[in-house]
């Protein structure tokens, strides 16, 4: 984000939040857009040998910032390699969802686990996820770990397979589970008519390459259904005209109003209906990953 539009971006989201307390917000989102932030890259001394930078000029994401770590030499173990951020704050009892995206100059896929772990010796490990990083750059996840205790854990990433290579890490987001993550996003009967405005999570999200945003109208309404970057300008316009009463849902392709592909990011989608009774307004934040 560029520093030009902090203000303007912190007013929003305390906005948004005042607004709609229950929506989904990130938990934890990096893009590496200021640098390494609290990351740590650690290479297994006697092991282990590399290098961390950001890279703002790789072609696959757009000219965005991402975390390059050049592997020189890859050590014996996972662990050996492990890129980290530390003390990431998790609540008893709720599902997060870790999503990234990665890709590597590799010849074939390079291993790398997705760990919860605790911060300090003996740095238990409580959760870990097998991985692979392929050659051509994707969007990997979600995984989906509940966690036990309120407790300050770090993400870590292990990079192995003892060879030398460049791995890229970008858009490293941490979402709470989404109550309709199983079965996906189903609609109530339209014919019987909420007793509420309501405007749900999209789902997926984070997403790529589309999106399903749903809504909730307790009587016909004017709707409009727009998206907006953090800097409040106008992306894309999903609906704009009269909606009957009902639960309704519209699909966001990540094209801007020039039918582009917009980059990776966090974005704004926005329900303002006027009905005969009432209005409704509410806002929540979505998250696009490539």
């Amino acid at each position: 984000m560029k520093r030009s539009y902090l203000m303007i971006t912190v007013i929003l989201i305390v906005a948004l939040f005042v607004m709609n307390v229950s929506a989904q917000d990130p938990f934890y989102y990096e893009d590496f857009e200021e640098g390494m932030g609290n990351w740590w890259i650690g290479f297994e001394s006697g092991q282990a040998d590399g290098i961390s930078s950001i890279d703002d000029t790789p072609d696959w994401l757009e000219g965005s910032a991402s975390l390059m770590v050049e592997i020189y030499e890859g050590g014996t173990s996972d662990w050996h390699v492990q890129a980290l951020d530390h003390l990431v704050a998790l609540v008893a009892g709720t599902s997060y969802d870790v999503y990234f995206m990665a890709t590597t100059d590799g010849d074939g896929p390079l291993n790398c686990d997705i760990i919860w772990s605790l911060p300090v010796e003996p740095y238990t490990n409580y959760h870990t996820f097998d991985n692979q990083i392929d050659p051509d750059p994707e969007v990997y996840g979600p995984f989906t770990w509940v966690c036990e205790a309120d407790a300050d854990i770090d993400l870590k990433f292990w990079l192995g397979d003892n060879e030398a290579c460049v791995v890229w890490l970008d858009s490293v987001v941490v979402v709470e589970t989404p109550e309709n993550a199983v079965g996906g996003c189903c609609p109530d009967d339209p014919a019987s008519a909420p007793s509420a405005f309501g405007l749900e999570q999209n789902y997926p999200n984070p997403f790529n390459p589309s999106t399903t945003i749903s809504y909730r109208l307790a009587e016909s309404s004017f709707l409009t259904l727009n998206v907006y970057n953090l800097e409040g300008q106008l992306v894309r316009s999903l609906y704009n005209g009269q909606c009957d009463a009902g639960t309704n849902q519209v699909t966001w392709d990540g094209m801007d109003m020039n039918s582009q592909p917009v980059s990776s990011g966090v974005y704004i989608y926005r329900l303002d209906a006027q009905g005969a009774i009432q209005n409704y307004s509410a806002s929540n934040k979505m998250f696009l990953v490539k």
